[in-house]
């Protein structure tokens, strides 16, 4: 049996072989596994190519790294530890960023290989969507007190690139008019500093435009904020602030004037603060000429003040002092550049007991006058003092007195001779207007009804020219509510000057504050009035000119406080160059009771 199989599988070996002997048999090849042999993703490298550390898009980046080891079988990058897109060999990609929020975010690339991933170092970028925005600027947008030859700072909540910053990225605009500034970049990129080329046109709002693009570092431009930014651009600009001598005072007087030098002083007094105060422009702000002025530290309030600056450029100033028994009384000072001195007796009414005010005060000659209105309980007149052999003393023998209420007492130099100008008052209703003249120290020459015509209100205002002319502006008696201007020649005669002064639709009761000649002869007008018909108690003021025919007027309205406030007590100086500075009182607009002191000067 056991030969029998031994038989079998011989036969069919030897069949076999005879086969092999006549073909093959394909086997397939056996390969060796790709993860066989390596220790998992340890020798994948991956070195970051794009973007830098610290990098700042607002659109698309450049993503790239560069690969070495194994191949891997995928290449991710992820943003802040999410995967959001695949890299493809040579592992680029440019990548919208648009899905992506604004802010710092890290990059890092995952290559995954056998079930195993490597990831890069983390890269730090940016994106940024926003462009500058602007932080403050300087002057404040909507300023009414712009400066013809500005400098404007701006300042941004980023960098922006200084090649985009050029002479033509920014111009100021009014209307069709373009005026190009110049512009310099601060020196981290986040300040700007705009200087217009040529002054800017008086009267007249300009509007900051951009006339380029201006960016940041990854190219978002910078935007002006939508409602613009604009100033007003005024013939006249205040001196720093507004003037008093504590927060919350309430100034009732002043009186202005100017040194040789130009510089405004001026002398007030307020509710507060007793005294009468005087401060002068150094040309950078205000300074205070010595203390408040009073006889003693327990005297009662100054009511009225004067201030005159005489030949030798030294400030006088006179007020009237209320005594604690109820009488009144004048008093002098003069300033010797550290104190004031006193300058002279005080001045004691005519009348007994008599009020005191309308003061006024000249020293502009040899022989210093003063002048104010007396009111007795019966009676009222005007008393006229001289500076003579150290006191002070009445000009001749007569005192102006009459029955009528005497009011706006005026003094003038001509040529010659003191003119004394006033209105009377009458029982039955009315007002007429008139002037005493002296000559010399002392001589009292005559007085007269200046116009016949009886006026509504008393006189306004009063100046002298180098000819020896005055000038006087009074109400006229119709219901125009207009100012008339009457002239007395170098001839003694008075006569009708210039066309009436207001009557303009809307307005009414224009009030004269101040009149002066400027050097070519040509009469300037200083009025109060209202800016519109809609608000008839808010009185801005009125600069005009003369002009052989006709009132021009001198920049727009004045007010620290356009519209809102109202302006009184408006006085005007010349210098001697012929530029017009302008001082008046008047009221806070966040709070009407503390009026204080403005000083402007011209916008040049």
């Amino acid at each position: 049996m056991l030969d029998c199989m031994n038989m079998k599988n011989l036969r069919s070996l030897l069949w076999a072989i005879a086969l092999l002997g006549t073909g093959c048999i394909e086997v397939p090849e056996i390969k060796e596994s790709a993860c066989a042999g390596v220790e998992g993703d340890a020798s994948i490298l991956l070195r970051w190519m794009s973007p830098n550390d610290g990098s700042a898009t607002r659109d698309r980046l450049n993503v790239q790294v560069e690969l070495t080891g194994p191949a891997p079988s995928t290449v991710e990058l992820l943003v802040d530890g999410s995967p959001v897109s695949v890299l493809s060999e040579p592992y680029a990609l440019d990548w919208d960023t648009s899905s992506t929020g604004e802010g710092m975010h890290e990059l890092t690339v995952r290559a995954r290989r056998c079930g195993r991933e490597v990831v890069s170092a983390p890269r730090r970028i940016t994106i940024d969507r926003t462009g500058p925005r602007l932080m403050t600027v300087s002057p404040e947008n909507g300023s009414v007190q712009m400066r013809v030859k500005p400098t404007i700072e701006l300042t941004l909540s980023e960098p922006v690139v200084a090649a985009t910053v050029v002479g033509q990225s920014f111009a100021l605009r009014n209307g069709e008019s373009t005026f190009p500034v110049d512009v310099v970049l601060s020196q981290d990129g986040k300040g700007l500093t705009l200087r217009p080329v040529n002054p800017l046109p008086l009267d007249a709002t300009v509007e900051l435009v951009l006339s380029g693009t201006v960016t940041d570092a990854v190219g978002n431009p910078l935007e002006l904020p939508t409602q613009g930014l604009s100033w007003f651009v005024p013939s006249f600009i205040s001196m720093s602030q507004s003037l008093s001598a504590q927060m919350g005072a309430h100034v009732r007087d002043f009186s202005f004037q100017l040194d040789k030098a130009g510089n405004p002083i001026v002398a007030w007094v307020e509710d507060e603060t007793l005294g009468a105060h005087v401060r002068r422009w150094n040309g950078l702000s205000w300074e205070a000429l010595g203390s408040p002025l009073r006889p003693e530290p327990d005297s009662l309030n100054a009511t009225e003040c004067a201030l005159g600056v005489d030949a030798l450029d030294i400030p006088q100033v006179a007020w009237i002092q209320p005594r604690k028994d109820g009488s009144r009384e004048v008093h002098v000072r003069r300033w010797n550049g550290t104190e004031w001195l006193t300058w002279g007796a005080p001045i004691s009414p005519q009348l007994a007991q008599a009020a005191l005010s309308d003061l006024s005060l000249r020293v502009e000659r040899s022989a210093p006058v003063l002048a104010f209105k007396e009111l007795g309980s019966s009676n009222s007149g005007i008393s006229v003092f001289t500076f003579q052999g150290g006191g002070w003393g009445p000009m001749g023998r007569e005192q102006l007195s009459g029955l009528g209420n005497i009011a706006s007492v005026r003094i003038e130099f001509g040529l010659y001779e003191l003119f004394a100008v006033w209105s009377q008052g009458w029982p039955s209703g009315g007002w007429q207007h008139w002037a005493g003249t002296w000559v010399g120290t002392g001589n009292y020459v005559t007085s007269g009804i200046v116009l016949s015509d009886m006026a509504p209100r008393p006189l306004m205002a009063l100046t002298g020219a180098s000819d020896g002319s005055l000038y006087m502006a009074v109400p006229t008696n119709d219901e125009t509510h207009a100012v008339s201007i009457s002239r007395r020649g170098p001839d003694g005669r008075w006569s009708q000057f210039a066309t009436p002064y207001g009557g303009a639709p809307g307005k009414t009761d224009v009030y004269a504050e101040a009149l002066k000649v400027d050097q070519q002869g040509r009469l300037l007008l200083l009025s109060r009035e209202p800016e519109s018909k809609d608000a008839p108690f808010i009185h801005s003021g009125y600069l005009h000119r003369w002009d052989a025919d006709h009132w021009e007027q001198v920049g727009g309205p004045l007010s620290a406080n356009p519209g809102a406030t109202t302006v009184k007590k408006s006085q005007l100086a010349l210098d001697k160059n012929g530029r017009i500075f302008l001082a008046w009182i008047e009221a806070e607009e966040r709070d009407p009771t503390q009026s204080k002191l403005h000083v402007f000067r011209p916008n040049d």
